[in-house]
């Protein structure tokens, strides 16, 4: 079903990782007019490295629209521990994690609800933090040049951080896209921020076919749990969704 398969690959990468059908690689930091915004510098490659640690489970709600459908739902992300690999050649650390839940679709005169059929995804950082690339079902993701955060950042910094070559299977044969990554550090209060890392995902002939938005609570050096993550797809038939955790 093509609104499940959509649905599924609009959590790929959701808390390790592209809004619109811009074809900009690059977040966009907003530093609204208000009176506590924070001066300090957020380590926000630390902040990346511990939520990457984080093994609780992740229930989740969405809504938006896919191919003018308007679907809601449920769901839940489970963790695992993360493992120290060797992932296309070189050392790496993993985590693997399993999406599943409930999908509704509604129209003018029914409402669907079908299960989500359980995603795996394997997800590999390096030990400076790097994204090293991710693993699921016909996708194979790989760091051809570091992709990472800035060590530390302020609110109004915002930048690339690099981008995955995407493959089918590890034989990596023929590419079959990209995955570009960039982020931006907003405004919140005097003594936190919100950090948003974008994924731009690009056919092989570098057409924008989408970007999610992950976005992150700092307080200080920590980072609270993801706040919310927002999907806009490109093309004809536009496709939104929003993830509330």
């Amino acid at each position: 079903m093509k609104t499940l398969s959509l649905l599924l690959t609009s959590l790929l990468f959701v808390a390790c990782g592209g809004g619109g059908s811009s074809t900009s690689t690059t977040a966009t930091s907003t530093t609204a007019a208000v009176s506590n915004v924070s001066t300090e510098s957020f380590q926000v490659r630390q902040a990346f490295v511990k939520d990457f640690n984080n093994t609780a489970s992740l229930p989740f709600t969405f809504g938006g629209t896919v191919s003018a459908i308007a679907l809601s739902g449920t769901g839940l992300i489970t963790q695992s521990a993360v493992s120290a690999v060797t992932f296309n050649g070189l050392a790496a650390l993993l985590k693997s994690r399993s999406t599943g839940g409930n999908l509704v679709q509604t129209t003018a005169t029914s409402a669907t609800t079908t299960a989500i059929t359980p995603l795996s995804e394997n997800f590999y950082i390096d030990s400076a933090g790097s994204i090293v690339g991710f693993v699921s079902s016909g996708v194979y993701a790989v760091a051809l040049a570091p992709v990472n955060l800035p060590v530390t950042a302020k609110v109004g910094d915002k930048g690339e951080m690099g981008k995955l070559t995407v493959y089918a299977t590890s034989a990596k044969t023929i590419s079959t896209g990209t995955i570009e990554y960039s982020y931006a550090l907003d405004v919140d209060t005097s003594s936190s921020a919100i950090l948003t890392i974008s994924q731009n995902q690009k056919t092989a002939a570098g057409v924008s076919q989408g970007i999610q938005a992950n976005s992150y609570k700092l307080v200080s050096t920590a980072v609270l749990p993801l706040k919310i993550v927002s999907t806009v797809s490109s093309g004809s038939s536009p496709s939104t969704l929003s993830f509330t955790f």
